[in-house]
């Protein structure tokens, strides 16, 4: 299997890993930093280069971010005014520590939590916001306050709920999301259920976020084969894909240590058998 773990751009971010186990500012730079990336930046370019918790960079970011969780550290964030600020700092922490691993108490508590909130929301059988609202009160003792958590379709709660809902609900919820018009707040703005215009661009690269994310529950294949299709019929008479010099945003590509035609066209490939190894199984 290709790695990797080795290129560049994987040491060039562990070097900067603080002695803590962050990268500075968790959330958003909005203080100075010896380092452009926050921890959350860190940790998603790791986890798209191939890094989990069997190493040691990720382990020690799992232990910061435990520490934080638990009270017994904090993010260095400048505290949101816009929304529920301890909900969505416990909110984000937690979901980026079951991204690598779910035997973590406190994040698997806030995980727990948030499938409590929303099942009552679907628990008619389609989407109710007022009962969203209901279930997010009484857990949290307020109504929302702010809008990235005045709707729950966001990377944060969409990853953490992986594994964590009832077969119905996850169905409902699933079927909610792709036909959502405005996508998945942090990782794609517009339809899952409409296909890209363009295959070869950067909008297309963040669609397939959004695929790579929902792929993340067992009753998503059936309701994605339609992007199977797509990427099908995108692929070239010698099985690779590419799309295009475009795509890269620093983010989900380059994997490899250039951008060159060759190499852009083995990332694209590695990244899209991925995604189809899961939907084709």
């Amino acid at each position: 299997m290709q790695s990797y773990q080795n290129g560049k751009w994987a040491n060039k971010i562990i070097s900067f890993q603080e002695e803590d186990g962050g990268w500075g500012c968790f959330h958003t730079l909005s203080m100075i930093s010896n380092t452009s990336y926050t921890t959350e930046q860190a940790l998603r370019r790791l986890e798209i280069l191939g890094f989990s918790i069997c190493d040691e960079c990720i382990k020690r970011a799992v232990d910061y971010m435990n520490e934080c969780l638990t009270g017994k550290n904090d993010i260095p964030d400048r505290k949101e005014k816009g929304c529920d600020w301890n909900v969505f700092r416990d909110l984000i922490l937690a979901t980026w520590i079951r991204r690598f691993t779910h035997n973590n108490i406190a994040a698997n508590k806030i995980a727990a939590m948030w499938s409590n909130i929303i099942t009552l929301a679907f628990a008619n059988g389609s989407y109710s916001h007022k009962a969203y609202i209901e279930g997010y009160q009484t857990a949290f003792g307020n109504k929302p306050h702010g809008g990235r958590l005045s709707d729950f379709v966001s990377f944060y709660q969409v990853s953490l709920l992986q594994g964590e809902l009832g077969e119905q609900t996850e169905s409902l919820m699933l079927d909610y999301i792709l036909n959502r018009k405005e996508g998945i707040y942090y990782t794609y703005e517009g339809c899952i259920a409409k296909l890209p215009k363009s295959f070869q661009s950067k909008n297309a690269s963040r669609y397939l976020g959004a695929i790579e994310l929902l792929c993340g529950y067992k009753k998503a294949a059936p309701k994605l084969q339609f992007v199977a299709e797509w990427l099908n019929t995108q692929r070239f008479d010698n099985n690779v894909w590419d799309m295009g010099y475009d795509a890269k945003d620093g983010v989900y590509f380059p994997l490899s240590d250039r951008w060159d035609n060759k190499l852009r066209i083995a990332d694209c490939s590695y990244r899209i058998e991925k995604i189809l190894k899961y939907l084709q199984d």
